[in-house]
Parts: C-alpha cells; structure tokens; sequence
C-alpha cells in the first residue's frame, strides 16, 4: 500500500517590529559621532562577500539600525552620513540564528572621505540572552560521525544527551525527548506530524548530507518565543548556496569487516560493507544574480546482524512437546485435559500453523537453547539529492529555492524486528521498505523600506511508503 503524506506551510509578511522565527541572521547597531552622540539618518549599507547582495538600511532617531533575514556568511558594513567621514568594517562574520551588533563611530569630515576597518576585533553577540552553540561547515564535515548523521553534533550542548540513537536522531533536551524539540530547515519546520514517536520530524526518515549544511544551531535555553511549540530545544538548519566563485567537493568513505572482531554468537564475523560517496558543487549562473548548488550522497550498506532465538524442533513441528516434561504440559484447548506423553494428536494440528511453521521458521541448527543462531543481512540503498537556486531579483528582493529527494529502499532481516503478525525479531519475519522523502522550501525577502522588511515562506511536503513484506 503506497501512502502519501504532504504537508503545505504558507507564512506571509512579517514586518521589522514583529519578526518571525529567524534562521538566518541579523545584524543590529547604532551610529554614533565623536562626541558620542546618535546619528540619525544614517545610511548603513550591508553587503554579502560572496555574493555581492546588497542591503541598505537607515538609522532611526535613536541611531538604531537593524537589518533582519540576512544570509549567513561573511559581510562588509558601510555607514555613511552627511558630514561624516564613510566608515567601512570587513569580514564581518555571520552566524546561522545569530543577531550581531555592528557599532559604528563616525569621525567629521567629507562623505567621500572613508575610513576601512580591515581587521576588527571579535563581535560579540550581546542582543539575546538564549543558551545556544553554532556549528559551522568545517566542523560538519571533520569532526568524526557514525553513519555521517549531523544532528550527532547536538550532543556537544550542556544538557543534550543520547536516547536510543541511531539513523532516527533520537536524543534528549533538558530532560525532554526528540517529540518536544522542534526541527526547521531553511526556514521552514520540517517536523513529521504524522509520527512523532521519538523521532524528530523528517530527521527520523532521513537526514540532509552533512556537506550541504552550511552551519547549524541548536538553542537549549532562553530562546524567544517566536519559535514557540516545543520546550526541549530548537534546532536550525541552514543549508549551503552557491556564490560567485566556484566550489566543490568529493568524498567517500569505506568500511568493511577485516578489522571487526568476532561476534561470541556467530562462528565467522559476520558481513559488513558500507560505502558512502558523494559531492556538492556551487557557482555562479549569473554573476551577482543567480546561483546554484548542487549536493548528492550515496549510501549502500550490507551488514550482518548476529541473533539467537529458540526455533521449534522437528518433534515440536510434529506435536511431539514430550521433551518439555515435566516442566510444561501441553493441553487440549477445548477440554484442558493434558495431552498424553504430551503429544499432540495429528489430528488435532491445525494444517494453517504447519505451513507458517514450514515456510516462515527454519530447523534448529545449533544444539542447546536458543537452538538456532544466524547473521542475516541488512541491504540498504539511499541515494538523496539537493539541488538549490538564488535569485538576487534586485537589491531589495531575494528569491531561494531549496529541494531535497531521498529514494530509501531497506530490507530489514528478521534479526530487527518484521511484521508483527508472526512476530518481532524470529527467523523469517522480514521486511523490506520502499521510501520516497520529499521537500521544497522557498524563501522570498522583500525590503519595502529601510525599516521594512518583508519575508514569505513556502514549504510543501511530502512523504510515499510502500512496505513489501517478504
């Protein structure tokens, strides 16, 4: 049975004074004179390194400026006012969730005079008070993680430790489980509302390549309560984009069972072969305009997974329980008078049960108890895929497209778990699970005024399964 989930999210205009929930940036300050007095009216022009995107703001009567839903990445900030020297500050930094304070003192002299800071020090966010560690590319991509899972990197956080964890991303937020920690990529949430046990949304399904994540974050304590919903933790994700110089990578990485031990159950080390390959690649279509990236993995695993269980014997198969005396007694249902010698007669044995016995559990083949021990194998193939575009439309309006498919083809052998109907984790129950994830995130910011801006979020998806019981 092939059932579809889809999942529409539509959130419209939120202007400067009542922010939505933010997973970009922003950059805030105030504009002084020499004399320590504000600056209104000044003109702050913020522009994105890589990219060349331009935002202009203006201060307000106080001096403030703010320019809220910017892309994360490096900056050059100029503010500029009649009868001030231009001062221009570089290699501004900013962080995925992060709301910087960029001051600025201007000295009195021609506005075509200009003053460059090329080596400023160390900005320190002061603006929020929230409890939350940022996690960028690099530390993404080389710090060591099992099964290449990022969301491992939670566990660096005071407080936020593991729970049953594997592919799932399962972990606990002040003393909250994954259920109660909400999940945005891109700006839109990307919780599966149709199973949230345990899991943490669509993580639980699949989890973006690590070398598309750009950074992410995950506030643990104080945060606003513009993210609202859950009390754990909140967790930002925001993927990479192109820019205007061209950049890729490659990687695989290889394991198989030459340097595994023996498993004590198995007689031979069970199989083990993992591959996961890949690469990303982003540039310029159109330079300062329009950017692509572009991120596939691979994933192609065999493992061997040892298990014991207690099979029925021949004589069990025939209705001959004599060997259990004198510790069970096999009785007739309808009388509950015990069998003698604890025989089941032929033709009390229903032909239905001898042919799930015959086809779905194998003859012991080890003695003692459990009699039956084997490493079937796991075989799972995923392969997802993102590709995302930037449209710089003017300097005032930015249109991102991200989209993510994940094709999951999974046969899960009897050693973890199968159909409930002949039960979890015995020989011959397996399960083979056929998953299509998808996701479509689109982000359009709009600047109406210097004091203005607008930001539209559209995300759509979209989740098909087909379990095939084998």
């Amino acid at each position: 049975m092939r059932t579809p989930v889809a999942a529409l999210l539509l959130a419209c205009v939120c202007v400067l004074n009542a922010p939505a929930q933010r997973v970009t940036g922003e950059i805030v300050g105030t504009v002084r004179d020499p004399s320590d007095s504000v600056v209104p009216n000044a003109r702050v022009t913020i522009t994105h390194e890589a990219t060349n995107a331009v935002r202009s703001v203006g201060t307000d009567a106080m001096g403030f400026y703010r320019a809220p839903t910017l892309e994360i990445g490096p900056y050059s900030i100029e503010a500029s006012a009649e009868g001030f020297k231009t001062v221009v500050r570089r290699g501004v930094e900013l962080r995925v969730n992060e709301v910087l304070r960029v001051d600025f003192r201007l000295e009195v002299g021609a506005v075509t005079e200009q003053l460059t800071v090329e080596a400023a020090a160390p900005v320190v966010a002061t603006e929020t008070g929230e409890v939350s560690h940022i996690v960028g590319s690099r530390e993404v991509v080389n710090l060591p993680l099992n099964g290449r899972v990022f969301i491992q990197l939670g566990m660096i956080n005071p407080g936020v430790n593991q729970k049953a964890y594997g592919a799932s991303g399962g972990f606990v937020a002040n003393g909250l489980p994954s259920p109660y920690i909400n999940v945005q990529m891109d700006s839109g949430d990307i919780m599966d509302f149709a199973d949230q046990n345990g899991q943490i949304g669509v993580l639980a399904n699949f989890a973006p390549s690590v070398d598309s994540i750009a950074e992410f974050t995950m506030q643990t304590s104080s945060y606003s309560a513009q993210y609202g919903k859950q009390a754990g933790a909140n967790v930002n994700i925001i993927t990479k984009s192109g820019t205007n110089e061209i950049h890729g990578t490659a990687f695989e990485f290889f394991r198989n069972e030459k340097l595994d031990a023996r498993n004590f159950f198995s007689a031979a080390r069970p199989r083990r072969l993992l591959n996961q390959y890949g690469g990303t690649l982003g540039g310029p279509i159109v330079r300062d305009k329009l950017f692509y990236f572009f991120s596939f993995e691979g994933t192609r695993k065999r493992v061997g997974l040892v298990n014991t269980q207690t099979v029925p014997t021949p004589a069990m198969r025939r209705g001959d329980f004599s060997a259990l005396l004198p510790g069970t007694v096999v009785r007739d249902p309808d009388t509950r008078t015990p069998f003698p010698g604890n025989v089941i007669p032929a033709a009390k044995i229903e032909a239905l049960a001898v042919e799930v016995l015959e086809k779905a559990y194998p003859l012991p083949n080890f003695a003692g108890t459990p009699n039956f021990r084997e490493a079937p194998v796991q075989v799972l193939r995923q392969d997802q895929y993102l590709p995302k575009i930037d449209w710089q439309v003017s300097p005032g309006n930015r249109i991102s497209t991200r989209y993510i498919i994940n094709n999951l083809l999974d046969y899960i052998p009897w050693a973890i778990g199968g159909p409930g109907w002949c039960g979890y984790g015995y020989p011959g129950c397996s399960i083979t699970n056929d998953t299509r994830d998808q996701n479509l995130m689109v982000n359009v910011t709009s600047t109406i005024s210097p004091t203005t801006v607008a930001a539209t979020h559209f995300m759509y998806m979209r989740r098909n399964e087909n379990p095939v019981p084998i």
